[in-house]
């Protein structure tokens, strides 16, 4: 009985290292032209453009974020970004992308 409580301990002690010690979830700049598009991720509004975004992949790397930017006028734009398809840090460190909206006609 002891060894079965053992091992559950040290199960759950390894899983709470485990998540302790993941690597943090990602940030990434996104702006829009033109400025003040709202910035969806997921589905869920997440703020607007010109802010910083966590992208929340969890235990999957592989999970596709769907981000969207919306502006009355101009036709919605989007992506949907694996972890390894993110665009690359620039010198500072800091990912970014910036949408360019199509007017709408």
């Amino acid at each position: 009985m002891a060894s079965n409580a053992r091992r559950l301990a040290t199960s759950l002690l390894l899983a709470g290292c485990a998540a302790a010690c993941g690597t943090p979830d990602p940030t990434i700049k996104i702006d829009s032209v033109p400025e003040g598009a709202t910035v969806y991720i997921d589905g869920e509004r997440a703020g607007t453009a010109g802010d910083t975004f966590a992208l929340h992949y969890g235990a999957d790397p592989r999970r596709k974020i769907y981000v969207q930017l919306c502006k009355r006028g101009y036709q919605p734009a989007e992506a949907m970004w694996e972890l390894a398809e993110l665009p690359a840090a620039n010198g500072q460190g800091q990912r970014e992308r910036s949408f360019q909206m199509e007017k709408v006609r």
